[in-house]
């Protein structure tokens, strides 16, 4: 799945036994693609692997499955259906009912576009595929108001999608279909302009607002999900460090005061001991007590105050450490989450998704003379091979799992110990022997017509799910292999 889609999972079953179980899970990346995970989509830990699995209901019954609202999964590019006992099991039409937009019918419909060309770069439409990763992004996260994500998360794993927004009717701009799915007024501050530009629908950005505005703080006026400009300040770890070197500077001064003052008293007290209390008489012991007991309240009324202030500078010391650790993990995490979607060498200059610059250039009558054919983003071009995979380094040691090795996958692909990339090899030389077979050239296939180019679109993104076509019953079954034998591997 190349592109990011987010919706209701739905699966027919065909065949199933009391014993049948199955399971699904969800990812972003394929280097998070596990049988028993999901990437974070509710919880948040360094490993990236909290929100667990979904398990379908047991026995599982014949018919089509479809997931609830609160199941749906806001986005993902990769699927994983997992099965989960010996028993066998069949399905068939996996497809995604589109949860986003809810108010389009056509996705494509955008008003405003952006072309430019580059025939000197890798990728000639790389700015032109930016701009509109952006505008899809922005409809990836206008959901419904009744969509977003429940607080607290489900414990211990697991995500609900089916909370309230705000006391609105119809869609709202969220700041992230998969993880908050909620209303952050940083986000808008650009999510808000790129929906106008691109797809000239102010009514999610409206609703939002309305949202933002009768959830003020009616006291301070603080709109929620948003900092005060004190708190950005308490967060900011510059303005911290400076206020603790200064706290210590002040501390270091009074101490230095307290010396010298200390040093006075003393002198003072010693001075009017021998002029004033020599002459007392009777009353010279009184007058010695006296002065001793002024000198002594001083020292503890000073000690207790350098050590209340030394306090304070250990207390600002210890939150500057917190912030550097929060700044440190976040920055870890965020190199750890570029590496994880990095597809090529981490030595090459720009990182794009499979191997952009070997792709053939779309048609455009900017830079093809004679072509009518407009830049249409959602058409497919031809990838060549993929290259071998090259390890890309780490510097955050976490996403490696401390080191421990992937979890193999073993449960509902044939048996043995099967990765996914030997599965992935496996069908493509069964494609290829159909292919000899029949005689198929896949590199000499004719052309799309418009009716079959309307068509695919339509399939790739129909917001009611994958339409139903005449050609739907000659395409080819996946195989099916039972649980305790696998095919012969190559």
């Amino acid at each position: 799945m190349r592109a990011q889609v987010g919706g209701q999972v739905f699966l027919d079953v065909n065949q199933s036994t009391a014993g049948s179980k199955l399971s699904l899970s969800f990812s972003e990346s394929a280097e998070f693609i596990s049988p028993i995970n999901s990437d974070d989509s509710c919880h948040t830990v360094p490993t990236m692997d909290s929100d667990g699995v979904q398990s379908l209901p047991v026995p599982l019954p014949k018919g089509q499955f479809k997931q609830t609202i609160a199941q749906q999964r806001g986005g993902f590019r990769f699927l994983t259906i997992v099965s989960n006992s010996d028993d066998p099991v069949s399905i068939s039409n996996v497809g995604v009912e589109n949860s986003f937009m809810p108010h389009w019918d056509d996705l494509t419909a955008y008003t405003g576009y952006f072309f430019t060309h580059d025939p000197n770069f890798h990728d000639p439409d790389f700015l032109t595929k930016l701009w509109y990763a952006g505008a899809y992004t922005v409809q990836t996260n206008t959901i419904d108001v009744h969509q977003a994500r429940q607080q607290p998360c489900p414990s211990p794993k697991g995500w609900a999608n089916n909370a309230t927004g705000g006391p609105v009717e119809g869609p709202i701009l969220v700041d992230g279909a998969k993880r908050d799915r909620n209303i952050w007024p940083g986000d808008m501050g650009i999510s808000s302009h790129t929906e106008l530009v691109a797809l000239n629908d102010i009514l999610p950005s409206k609703n939002a607002l309305i949202v933002m505005f009768s959830t003020q703080d009616p006291t301070t006026g603080a709109l929620q999900y948003s900092d005060s400009l004190v708190g950005a300040i308490v967060r900011k770890l510059s303005f911290i460090r400076i206020y603790a070197n200064i706290t210590y500077v002040h501390f270091l001064l009074n101490f230095g005061v307290a010396i010298w003052f200390l040093v006075v008293v003393i002198q003072t007290v010693n001075n009017a001991d021998a002029h004033l209390c020599d002459g007392a008489g009777d009353a010279q012991d009184q007058c010695t007590t006296l002065f001793s007991f002024g000198r002594t309240t001083y020292i503890v009324l000073a000690v207790l105050v350098l050590i209340i202030e030394l306090y304070g500078a250990l207390i600002v010391t210890r939150y500057v450490w917190q912030l550097s650790r929060e700044k440190s993990h976040k920055r870890q995490t965020r190199q750890g989450i570029e590496d994880a979607f990095r597809l090529e060498a981490a030595r090459a200059r720009y990182s794009t998704l499979a191997s952009s610059h070997e792709l053939e250039p779309l048609g455009s009558p900017l830079y093809t003379e004679h072509s009518a054919t407009e830049y249409d983003p959602y058409r497919e071009a031809r990838v060549p091979p993929p290259m071998p995979p090259v390890q890309t380094p780490r510097r955050f040691k976490t996403f490696m799992d401390q080191g421990r090795p992937a979890t193999p996958v073993e449960v509902g692909y044939g048996g043995g110990t099967w990765t996914h990339d030997e599965i992935t090899e496996e069908e493509k030389q069964r494609m290829q022997r159909l292919e000899r077979e029949h005689g198929i050239d896949a590199e000499t296939s004719p052309p799309l017509n418009e009716v079959e180019a309307a068509l695919r679109r339509s399939e790739i993104k129909s917001v009611g799910g994958p339409a139903t076509t005449s050609y739907a019953q000659d395409v080819d079954e996946l195989p099916r292999y039972p649980y305790s034998t696998a095919p012969e591997r190559p």
